[in-house]
């Protein structure tokens, strides 16, 4: 797979590239749940994931890296992954804390990859294989007219609204599996002030308005962020778990309620004032 970024090229015809896909294995070989037969086609990862969490940080940094290089809009939000990824690496290696670190560590890579594979697709200029909501936080990016709060926001709602879901019914889980994804809330909690603080360095250095709510809600805005993270994390598994029920007929519900806050989230974004957005402030 070839993350190196490129000029954005006209998206294709629908169904362009839908053979490149690439089917996941059983979910019985690899993890007990509620899926035990071959999932549905559209689980399917277009490329294989990665081996390790290390592998997936470093594959967000460099993207990161090389989007911030050439002034894309999009790299805030490897790069915030990037760290999410790391704290979760190192969470998930205290020994007890989750009863089942594997299946976590598997559930991660997955979830890594289906970002790589819109971001992968989105760049082929392959549109019928990058998620609506994924579309519209990478065409909002291109844009580059909106707030760059938005970019991160947006890209968050694809990648947890969307993908989440689709991650957690490939692997299954059951009860025990639940409690860990639930107890890894906590991980993404104590991470929010480091992604206050590298949303920080996409804005101006002094005087952006984010940096002034930070200021002024002391700990209340890192408890809503983790708050809307947490019921994001929960739908997602509660569709996940209907699409383990009733197979391809529970992904709409998945695409609407991942379209819809996609929706709310840039009609927020084109109340800020433009002026706003030039100096950097939001």
């Amino acid at each position: 797979m070839d993350l190196t970024p490129s000029a954005p090229r006209p998206l294709s015809r629908p169904g362009a590239g839908a053979s490149r896909r690439v089917p996941l294995r059983p979910v019985g070989a690899r993890a007990p749940g509620p899926l035990a037969s071959k999932p549905p086609a559209f689980l399917g990862l277009r490329a294989p994931a990665p081996a390790t969490l290390e592998e997936v940080a470093s594959q967000l940094g460099g993207l990161s890296r090389r989007l911030a290089a050439r002034g894309d809009r999009r790299a805030i939000f490897p790069a915030i992954y990037e760290m999410q990824v790391r704290a979760m690496a190192a969470d998930l290696a205290v020994p007890g804390r989750y009863a089942d670190a594997a299946w976590m560590t598997r559930l991660s890579l997955d979830f890594a990859q289906r970002y790589f594979d819109a971001f992968d697709a989105y760049e082929q200029g392959d549109q019928a294989a990058v998620p609506a909501a994924w579309l519209r936080a990478f065409d909002h990016a291109r844009d580059a007219r909106g707030p760059v709060v938005n970019e991160l926001m947006l890209s968050m709602n694809a990648h947890i609204n969307h993908d989440l879901a689709l991650s957690v019914a490939a692997m299954g889980g059951g009860p025990r599996h639940h409690r860990d994804f639930e107890r890894f809330n906590g991980c993404l909690q104590a991470n929010v002030e480091g992604v206050q603080a590298l949303l920080a360095g996409h804005l101006r250095p002094e005087g952006s308005l984010a940096g002034a709510l930070d200021r002024l809600a002391g700990p209340l805005d890192e408890w809503l962020a983790g708050e809307m993270i947490a019921s994001w994390r929960a739908t997602a598994w509660r569709h996940a778990m209907a699409i383990a029920r009733e197979g391809e007929a529970a992904y709409a519900p998945v695409v609407a309620r991942a379209t819809w806050n996609a929706r709310v989230i840039d009609t927020l974004g084109q109340a800020v004032p433009a002026s706003w957005v030039r100096r950097g402030l939001i």
